[in-house]
Order: structure tokens, then C-alpha cells, then sequence
């Protein structure tokens, strides 16, 4: 099954474009992110109340609505951050027969989550004509039969670098015949639900949570993970600001011919991922340490090489069992030996059959007294390393 294509139509917009964090009517009163609608951590969350006999409206309701929305853009925001989950990938659009398409590029779906803690997810591949004016995602109507109403093309320079961004946005969906269906308003339907969506928009500048000029000192990667200096200066870390909805995806450089590079890196930010890290608690597979007596350890110790006696100071019985037999005194003795026990455990070499092993050394030319003395040295080790 292949993946949906949509295609819209963008154009040049400034980081401006929209002045609100999100679709909130605009900037709050307490400095351009926050409030209620934004849920960006300033100002207090409320959540209704109900008791009997109440008289709940739509507003009611939808307090219980910005509550929950709220609380989760402020989790977001504090907790994970923002940037680039997964996908979201972008690339100069391509025919079937790999010859670039002038002016696309295309977007894979992924996930991301605004500096405003919006969910921001793309389910779809999207291809995109740079040159469009429209700087909504939403719209994805085909072009207009008319090609004096179709939009007119922006010239794109180049010797500059534009930015291609994404940032959340809702769309009214699903209209009903109101209660007033006599026309009351002018309108007698209303939208029933609102759809989370997102918007594309090549910007001409980078965003403030962007560009590095503008963020100032952050406490970065060591400020996230350990005790960083600002830290340590002011007794904590600061909250982050909600700086710019949007989230750029990749820098672009046309030609005059429509050839689109991209560079998918270069302001891209990503979030930490740790859904990739886990572990699992299996049976346990660490050896058990036992204590030696005096005389099995001083046995022990005689039966391995000088240089392998570190495994009687493990103090570990599995460890002396699951040590290789070439540690054994005796064990490299000569290159025949080597060959014949390099791949074998102490355990292994000690339950061996005696005729097999003695017909594996005669093809090798090993000694044979000197591999009956090494099975020897294997066995007592085996029997003073099992446990009872």
C-alpha cells in the first residue's frame, strides 16, 4: 500500500507571519506565549468544578478542554522540550525516473513538538511548491480551474537561504445544523470538532528559537544531563521560554532554473529519544560469589597458570568453571595443546571423553602424558569449584 500524497502550495513568510504562539487570537498580555490558550506556564490553569444541579455551557465545557491542552503543552514544553522527534525528513522532489521536479521538495511524516509544546505530527508525505504564496498546510484543494484566480508565484533569490518550517495549527471541521437553524448570525451550522493540523511556511529568516544571536546563554547539553555552571551559579536551571511556534525542518537554496538543495541539518534540532532506550530483566547470568576455604583456594591457585589466577580472587565458582582451559598450568604448553583446548571451558575439558581427547591429540602430535596431566588438573578444579 502506498503512502498518501498531498501537495499544497507555500510561499516567503516571516517569522511574523503570526504573531500568537499558536491559533490564540494573537499575543497575551503577559508577553506574546503564554496565557491559558497557549498553556506555555504563565498564568494559573483552572479546571471546572461540577456539582449537582449545575448549568454547564459550551464554555463550561470548554474550560474542562483548555485545561487538559494546558497541562500537556506545559509538560511538553518543561519535560521534553522542543524539536524533531522522528521523520519529518526533506528532500528535492524526484520523478519516477529520478530527474528533480523545479521548485518541490518533499516532506516525509513524522513527529515534532513546538517550542510552544504543541503536538505537531504529519501522517502523510507532503510535496511542497516553494514558490506558492499560501502559507497554510491546511489547504489542499487543487488549483482553481481559472488560471487568473490561481496564486502568483514568488520569485525565489539565488544567493539566499530560505527556511523550510512547520508549526501546529487547527482547523474547524465536521458542521451541524445548529440549535437556531432559522439563519440566526447568518450562519445556521456549526463546527463540531476541531482537527489538529499542521502549516508549512518558507520563512526568509530563522526563527528566535533558532538563531543563536538571538537565544542567548543556554545550558545545552551538560545543563540537561549534569550540574552545568549556570546551575551552579543560580541554584537551578531556568524554565524555558515559549520563543516561536514554529520549527524549521531544513534550509533551502534554489537557481533561477527551480534546482532545490537542501540541507536537512544545519538548523534541524532534534529532541532526545529515549523510547529507543530499555532493558530487560532476564534470568540473573552474573556468577555468584562464594567464598573459597583457605585449601581450595591454594589448590585452585596451583592448577592455573601465574598469569591466570586472578579467577581464585573473583571468588566466583561459575568463573573457574567458564574460565578457558588454556589458562590452566600446562595449557599452552605447545602449540599441539593449544590447538587441542582453545575453544574448550575448564568444565568442558574436564567432561570430556578420555579416548576421544586421546585421539584428537594423536592427530595433532600432541604429548599424551602432558594432556592426561592437563584433564587431570581440569577435573580437580571442577570438583572443588561445584558448589556442596
Amino acid at each position: 500500500m502506498h503512502a498518501q500524497m498531498t501537495t499544497v502550495d507555500l510561499g516567503l513568510a516571516s517569522t511574523g507571519l503570526d504573531t500568537g504562539c499558536r491559533d490564540c487570537g494573537g499575543r497575551h498580555d503577559d508577553g506574546g506565549c503564554g496565557g491559558e490558550g497557549c498553556g506555555c506556564g504563565h498564568g494559573q490553569l483552572e479546571r471546572p468544578r461540577w456539582f449537582p444541579g449545575q448549568l454547564v455551557g459550551p464554555a463550561d465545557l470548554d474550560s474542562l478542554q483548555q485545561w487538559v491542552l494546558g497541562r500537556s503543552r506545559r509538560h511538553n514544553r518543561m519535560v521534553h522540550g522542543w524539536g524533531v522527534s522522528c521523520g519529518l525528513a526533506v528532500e528535492a522532489t524526484r520523478t519516477r525516473d529520478q530527474d528533480p521536479v523545479p521548485w518541490s521538495v518533499t516532506v516525509s511524516p513524522g513527529f515534532a513538538l513546538s517550542a510552544c509544546g504543541d503536538d505537531i505530527c504529519l501522517p502523510d508525505a507532503v510535496r511542497i511548491d516553494i514558490r506558492q504564496p499560501r502559507p497554510s498546510g491546511s489547504d489542499v484543494c487543487g488549483p482553481p480551474v481559472d488560471p487568473w484566480c490561481a496564486p502568483m508565484r514568488q520569485r525565489r533569490d539565488p544567493d539566499r537561504t530560505y527556511y523550510l518550517a512547520i508549526r501546529y495549527a487547527e482547523q474547524q471541521t465536521r458542521p451541524v445544523r445548529g440549535a437556531c437553524s432559522c439563519g440566526c448570525d447568518g450562519d445556521p451550522c456549526e463546527y463540531s470538532r476541531i482537527a489538529e493540523s499542521w502549516t508549512f511556511a518558507v520563512l526568509d529568516s530563522l526563527p528566535d528559537c533558532h538563531d543563536e544571536s538571538t537565544r542567548g546563554p543556554v545550558g545545552g547539553e551538560e545543563g540537561g544531563l549534569a550540574c552545568s555552571r549556570e546551575i551552579r551559579a543560580r541554584g537551578t536551571r531556568r524554565c524555558p521560554d515559549c520563543c516561536d511556534p514554529w520549527v524549521v525542518l531544513a534550509d533551502l537554496r534554489v537557481t533561477a532554473s527551480g534546482t532545490v538543495s537542501v540541507d536537512p541539518l544545519a538548523h534541524r534540532r532534534f529532541l532526545a529519544q529515549l523510547g529507543e532506550h530499555a532493558f530487560f530483566c532476564g534470568p540473573d547470568t552474573q556468577p555468584k560469589r562464594v567464598d573459597f576455604s583457605a585449601v581450595e583456594r591454594e589448590t585452585i591457585a596451583g592448577l592455573f597458570a601465574a598469569g591466570e589466577r586472578r579467577v581464585v580472587d573473583a571468588g566466583a565458582r561459575e568463573a573457574v568453571l567458564t574460565s578457558p582451559a588454556t589458562a590452566l598450568r600446562g595449557g599452552k604448553a605447545s602449540k599441539a595443546i593449544r590447538t587441542l583446548v582453545e575453544s574448550m571451558s575448564v568444565g568442558e575439558l574436564a567432561g570430556l571423553d578420555s579416548a576421544l581427547l586421546h585421539a584428537k591429540a594423536a592427530d595433532l602430535g600432541a604429548d599424551a602424558d602432558a594432556v592426561d596431566r592437563l584433564v587431570e588438573s581440569a577435573r580437580i578444579a571442577v570438583r572443588l569449584a561445584q558448589p556442596g
